[in-house]
């Protein structure tokens, strides 16, 4: 990456387990990061689509936690 002077902002990055059994012990074994610099896991992250649009993907792929979000709007 440093050929396209492309950096990776570690404190911002995350990840998601996705799928219907999805376990927290996998989720213990599954370490993801480059050198000393680990990203960490989330059960839920917000995609940002269009200005005004976000979409929360959960691990579980349904919608609950984005109706959840949108409920408290």
């Amino acid at each position: 990456m440093s050929l396209n002077k492309l950096s990776t902002n570690y404190a911002k990055s995350m990840y998601l387990l996705t799928g219907k059994k999805v376990q927290s012990s996998l989720a213990e074994e599954f370490l993801v990061g480059r050198g000393n610099h680990k990203i960490k896991r989330e059960q839920s992250v917000k995609y940002l689509g269009e200005i005004s649009t976000c979409v929360i993907i959960d691990e579980k792929l349904n919608w609950s936690s984005h109706l959840k979000h949108i409920g408290t709007k």
